[in-house]
């Protein structure tokens, strides 16, 4: 079984494009073990509830609600002690070291920078598509 921190970007793109890659994540759940911060969660409820993605998207607080409580019962939630500046983004460098501390075995991501690191600890930063094919092996 994999340990997995999936960008919020992953989350996002699983909800408004329903037959992606980013949801197809979803349907080998029983592969890895899902990786998840508190922070993580916080940012996801603020991008999932911006007013524009709800009305262009039609992401409904019961989707919303849904994927908060599939991320509670099948997360893994830690609190990583150390702060990183490896990229620009707070979240970004949160993400990496909740890769780095939750010992994932990937970090999964459509964000180009993170991407550009390829690796943090013992985890290969890699995009939705590619751990798709990770998980039909």
């Amino acid at each position: 079984m994999h340990n997995v921190v999936f960008d919020t970007n992953v989350f996002v793109s699983a909800l408004i494009t329903p037959r992606g890659k980013s949801a197809s994540l979803f349907l080998h759940a029983d592969k890895y073990l899902l990786v998840i911060s508190r922070d993580v969660v916080k940012e996801l409820i603020g991008v999932l509830t911006y007013p524009h993605l709800a009305g262009k998207y039609a992401v409904t607080p019961a989707m919303v609600q849904d994927m908060l409580l599939k991320l509670k019962e099948h997360g893994t939630f830690i609190t990583p002690k150390e702060t990183l500046s490896l990229v620009s983004d707070a979240m970004d460098n949160h993400l990496l070291a909740l890769a780095k501390e939750g010992h994932a075995d990937y970090l999964v991501t459509g964000d180009r920078e993170l991407l550009g690191l390829k690796r943090i600890g013992t985890a290969d930063i890699i995009a939705p598509a590619t751990f798709a094919n990770v998980l039909e092996r």
